[in-house]
């Protein structure tokens, strides 16, 4: 059963059910067995999750809940190897990943037969200084400012080839006294590797989209990191340090701070209006044609896919910070989805 994961709604907080549905309470295998279902090993199989950093917790969390829901003798294992983006279809078309998440959309040479994709929810771009910076806001002109290239807008030739637009006028900001005089030193900007979802959303929302695959499109200062988790870390270190990334999760981290872009605060409510600039969806891709894969391996994808919809699983994706649309529509608990599922027959759950 594969449908789209936005059916989780306002509603379905307000009546309590998210608090209770982030952890599975007993095995979907064991409730939902009559007994004569065909035993099918499953302790050999591995679901392998590839792609975005920014979704890694996020799948994790997804991938052990859903584990969790098969009989403790007869699991099926997971792997995750979190890469960037860029990575979420290629591994899943060589066969080296079976289900590719992305921190953005896939593009449409990234979508064919034998394959399909869908979205899980919203996620908000946040901009990172360290706690000591006194910045509270900041337009996306003064972003573009600190992050593009002086030589990528040299002149107004120079600027349309390179991005569309002539930002020549714009003058490059390479000190924190470009926003007032209670904090001065130069600014250490960071940025993803050119793999990247989050910078991908990043430098498209800033007006310098061909900037998220050129790294000399960017600013002689600006200093590369691997990963969500990565980024976070510099810019908790550097006192001059700005950076992007995934919302989800960062309030565990005391030292960064999010700062207002154009004077709009990155919250749930915010970005769920479209009123937060630097927004964008989490997203996944798995096989519809099985190309060496086994009934088995193709009924888990099903399976965890069906987990991710259901009550249980979006649960888990709120808790994990991500935003769902609101919708009067309410999902199926996984247990009456195993119930009526082709798939838990070739997994022998029914």
């Amino acid at each position: 059963m594969r449908k789209s994961l936005l059916s989780c709604s306002i509603v379905l907080a307000s009546l309590g059910l998210l608090a209770g549905c982030s952890e599975p309470s007993s095995s979907v295998s064991s409730s939902t067995s009559s007994g004569s279902a065909e035993k099918v090993d499953l302790t050999g199989e591995t679901l392998r999750f590839v792609g975005s950093t920014s979704v890694e917790n996020m799948s994790k969390r997804l991938s052990t809940a859903w584990q969790n829901t098969f009989d403790s003798s007869n699991k099926p294992g997971v792997d995750h190897n979190h890469t960037g983006s860029g990575d979420a279809y290629t591994k899943v078309k060589d066969g080296t990943g079976d289900i590719g998440l992305a921190s953005r959309e896939f593009k449409d040479t990234e979508k064919g037969e034998g394959f399909a994709d869908d979205k899980i929810c919203r996620d908000g771009i946040a901009v990172i200084v360290n706690a000591e910076n006194p910045l509270a806001n900041i337009t996306i002109q003064q972003l573009r400012d600190i992050y593009v290239s002086a030589t990528a807008i040299a002149d107004g030739e120079t600027s349309v080839a390179n991005f569309g637009t002539d930002y020549s006028a714009e003058d490059p900001i390479v000190d924190w006294n470009a926003f007032g005089d209670s904090f001065t030193g130069k600014i250490n900007p960071y940025t993803r590797d050119t793999t990247s979802g989050t910078r991908d959303g990043f430098c498209t929302k800033i007006g310098i989209e061909n900037a998220k695959t050129k790294d000399d499109l960017l600013s002689a200062n600006v200093s590369q990191v691997a990963s969500n988790g990565d980024m976070i870390a510099k810019v908790e270190n550097d006192k001059y340090g700005i950076g992007y990334c995934s919302l989800e999760g960062l309030e565990s981290h005391p030292k960064v701070k999010a700062i207002k872009v154009e004077n709009v605060e990155a919250t749930a409510d915010t970005i769920r209006k479209d009123e937060y600039p630097l927004q964008r969806n989490f997203n996944y891709m798995y096989p519809t044609a099985a190309n060496g894969r086994s009934d088995i391996k193709m009924a888990l994808i099903d399976s965890f896919i069906a987990y991710m919809g259901s009550a249980e699983g979006q649960g888990i994706v709120t808790g994990e910070g991500g935003i769902l649309d609101a919708t009067t529509a309410l999902p199926e608990h996984y247990a009456d989805i195993v119930a009526k599922a082709d798939w838990a027959v070739t997994l022998g759950l029914r």
